[in-house]
Formats: structure tokens, C-alpha cells, sequence
């Protein structure tokens, strides 16, 4: 049986807003399988750790049977290392999109994540120059 729609909205909206925005760490507990949950964790330590001021906007969530896509713009400063780049003050906004599979337990089984890395990174090194 798969979750119902806007229960999968709500998700999508939490792990966006309470745990990269918010640093709620322990949700990752209560939202992903284990197999994913050190994953999850160390991605969101390395972003909140170089920008402690992220903030997210979500522009789209699809949901279709137990698939649910966002679609995310982030912006912070940069104020620790990101990727052997050095804190350079910059105001980075970057771009993505997440498919979260959750399962009969309404938790996430699996996830894929596309972002603008390269476009971030861009604005970094510019900073540094």
C-alpha cells in the first residue's frame, strides 16, 4: 500500500526545510532506512557545516505512487570548507532536484539527488580569485 499524496508532499517538504535548513539531525532517523541514514547525515553535515545559513525554497513536489520529486533552490554564505575550498564569505544559490521511494513504512528506501555542484563550485573559486 503506498502512502497517501500528501503525506509523501509533507515529507519531501520536512527533509528540506527541517533537516538541511533546520540541522534537525534525528529526523534522519525517523525518515530513512538505515542503510541510508550515514549517508544523509554526512551530506548534511558537509553543507550546513560550510553554509550554516542555508536556506531552501521549494518551487515543485510531484508525487506518483510512493515517489515523491522535489525540486529545491538553496542559498548560504559560505563560511567553512566546501570541497577543499576554503570559507570565502561568498553568497552562493545553487539548484536541484531529489526523488525520494519510500516504502510500506512511509520511510525512505531509497533516493537520488541532482544538483548543481559544478555551478556552485563555480561560484567559489570566483570568490577566491
Amino acid at each position: 500500500m503506498n502512502p497517501d499524496p500528501e503525506s509523501l508532499r509533507r515529507l519531501a517538504t520536512r527533509i528540506q526545510l527541517e533537516i538541511f535548513c533546520g540541522g534537525k539531525l534525528e529526523l534522519i532517523d525517523q525518515l530513512y532506512e538505515p542503510a541510508l541514514r550515514e549517508r544523509v547525515t554526512l551530506l548534511v553535515r558537509t553543507i550546513r557545516n560550510a553554509f550554516p545559513d542555508l536556506q531552501m525554497q521549494i518551487e515543485h513536489i510531484i508525487v506518483e505512487g510512493n515517489k515523491v520529486a522535489c525540486r529545491w533552490l538553496a542559498a548560504g554564505t559560505q563560511r567553512d570548507w566546501f570541497y577543499n575550498i576554503p570559507p570565502t564569505e561568498a553568497q552562493c544559490t545553487w539548484s536541484g532536484t531529489s526523488v525520494y521511494v519510500v516504502n510500506e513504512d512511509g520511510v525512505i528506501g531509497s533516493m537520488t539527488s541532482n544538483w548543481d555542484l559544478f555551478g556552485l563550485l563555480q561560484q567559489l573559486r570566483a570568490a577566491l580569485r
